[in-house]
C-alpha cells in the first residue's frame, strides 16, 4: 500500500510491518463481502478488485460509483448488505 500510495519513493524498503491481504484472504473459508469505491483516494480501486478476485466463494463485491474512501454509503447499500448476510449467515 506504501508503494502505491507514493510510487515515486522506494516506499516498501521503508515498511517494517506487511499485512499480505490477498494472502490472507485466501485462507479464509468464509462468505466475503468486499464494498469499494471507484475514486477511493486513500485504498485503489483496483486493489479492492483484486482482493475480491482472491477470495473464495462465497462472495460478492459492490461498486459504488463515484464514492471516495469516507464518502457516505448510498441507501441501496444496507439492502444489499442484508441480502447477503441472510443468505449466508454465520454459524
Amino acid at each position: 500500500m506504501a508503494q502505491a500510495r507514493f510510487p515515486w519513493l522506494p516506499a516498501r524498503y521503508f515498511v517494517r510491518h506487511q499485512f499480505d491481504n490477498v494472502a490472507k484472504i485466501r485462507d479464509c473459508h468464509r462468505p466475503v463481502f468486499v464494498v469499494h469505491g471507484t475514486t477511493d483516494t486513500v485504498i485503489p480501486y483496483r486493489l479492492g478488485q483484486r482482493l475480491y478476485d482472491a477470495a473464495n466463494e462465497p462472495k460478492e463485491f459492490v461498486s459504488l460509483d463515484g464514492h471516495d474512501h469516507n464518502t457516505s454509503l448510498p441507501d441501496d447499500f444496507f439492502p444489499r448488505l442484508r441480502e447477503f448476510l441472510e443468505k449466508h449467515p454465520a454459524n
